[in-house]
């Protein structure tokens, strides 16, 4: 397989994927979301003839892209108990309800943008939760 790059993946990027399924390397979640964070992109019929070693090679360092983008969240918020939402579908919709963004906006955030935000309203929606 020839060099390709894979970006940060965007929560719209994630829709419809399980995050614990990317992390786990499951190669349906991975075949779903290369085509759309790879440069050159990799079209799902590509993908689903790849040889597996190439797939588990590509599925690591998406694995390896989320991971960091937890890891900056919590950074940035300070917080180590910060934990991947199961699908960015749940951390979106509550970002919506308390600060009422628009789906678009919600789609652009990178991962770590997405987990900050989720805390935050988090925070906001459920203070008793909070210490």
């Amino acid at each position: 397989m020839r060099h390709i790059h894979i970006r940060q993946p965007r929560a719209g990027d994630l829709l419809g994927v399980s995050i614990k399924d990317l992390l786990d390397i499951e190669m349906g979640a991975l075949i779903q979301v290369l085509p759309k964070i790879t440069t050159p992109r990799i079209r799902r019929s590509e993908a689903e003839h790849a040889p597996p070693a190439a797939l588990i090679a590509l599925g690591a360092r998406v694995a390896n892209l989320l991971i960091d983008g937890l890891q900056e969240a919590q950074q940035t918020m300070s917080d180590d108990s910060l934990r991947l939402p199961p699908a960015v579908e749940e951390a979106m919709a509550d970002i919506a309800t308390v600060f009422h963004w628009p789906m678009a906006e919600l789609r652009a955030l990178t991962i770590p943008e997405l987990l900050t935000w989720h805390a935050r309203a988090r925070a906001r929606a459920c203070p008793d939760e909070q210490d």
